[in-house]
Order: structure tokens, then sequence, then C-alpha cells
């Protein structure tokens, strides 16, 4: 049987945001009353896709980007 499509809009953008979210989570390690946007912008981003798509991501993974930028 065939897989039904989803409606709507894929999720996912298929941009590997690895090292932006690593370089986030070092920012907000270093300085920790900094909020998420604030830090996503002071790394230059301004676009508000590319800080809500930076921002959705981070929250999903936060703990473990968190704990990878202390250990570093």
């Amino acid at each position: 049987m065939a897989e039904k499509r989803r409606r709507g809009r894929p999720k996912g953008t298929g941009i590997d945001d690895v090292r932006r979210l690593q370089d986030i989570a070092r920012l907000l390690v270093v300085e920790p009353g900094l909020k998420p946007t604030t830090a996503i912008r002071s790394l230059g981003h301004s676009n508000p896709s590319v800080i809500r798509r930076l921002r959705d991501k981070l929250s999903a993974d936060f703990d473990r980007l968190i704990a990878t930028a202390r250990r570093d």
C-alpha cells in the first residue's frame, strides 16, 4: 500500500544549522541572562525567517546543545 502524502508544507528545511546552533549555545553559556533571539541577532542574523528557524531548532535540542557547549 502506498503512503499517503501529507497535506500542506513539508516539515523541515533541510538546512544544516548545526554550526550556527553550537555558536548560539556557546553564547548562551557565556552570557546566561541572554535570551535566545537576542543571541541569534548578536551573531548577525536579521532575517525573521532565519531567526524563527534557528529559535525553533534551538528549543528542540536545547538541553543537548547547552550540555555540549558547557563541556567545550
